[in-house]
């Protein structure tokens, strides 16, 4: 690929919402509810090890 390819296909990336970039991997719509087609929204981030780690234990 050349660079101007790869470089276009970043900025397209960046300019992604993050459940656009993460439906093709999770293969599921993370905008809207499974059951009522309401909007999905982030109720919490959890970013300390010891409480991920706790969360998934």
């Amino acid at each position: 690929m050349s660079g101007r390819l790869l470089e276009g296909r970043f900025e397209e990336a960046q300019s992604m919402s993050w459940s656009k970039l993460l439906n093709p991997v999770f293969e599921i719509d993370l905008v809207h509810r499974p059951y009522c087609g309401g909007e999905l929204k982030i109720i919490e981030a959890l970013e300390e090890q010891a409480v991920i780690e706790k969360m998934l234990a």
